[in-house]
């Protein structure tokens, strides 16, 4: 019991490890689209900066929330699972529909 409590104790570190990943990711790209409206005043650079940082931070997001799925036990569980796996597909959608 003891090791399959270690088990899931690491798989969730690391499910926030990956998810404080791609928060770090999102900030550094929101730090290098200001320093970028600064410097050269080009709102559409810095906006494209953005998006490109929302949509590879949601990649790390659907990858921690995946990594998390393995200890769903029930219906409501999944569920939800479901719901916030559906609406990071649609923002991944918009925000790469949006820097094109």
């Amino acid at each position: 019991m003891l090791a399959l409590w270690a088990e899931v104790s690491g798989i969730r570190a690391g499910a926030l490890l990956i998810e404080a990943a791609g928060g770090f990711l999102l900030t550094a790209y929101c730090i290098t689209a200001f320093v970028a409206l600064i410097w050269r005043l080009d709102r559409l650079r810095a906006r494209q900066l953005v998006g490109e940082g929302a949509l590879n931070a949601l990649s790390f997001m659907v990858c921690a929330t995946l990594l998390k799925t393995l200890f769903l036990t029930s219906r409501s569980q999944i569920g939800v699972f479901a719901s916030v796996l559906f609406l990071r597909t649609i923002l991944k959608r918009v925000f790469a529909a949006e820097i094109q």
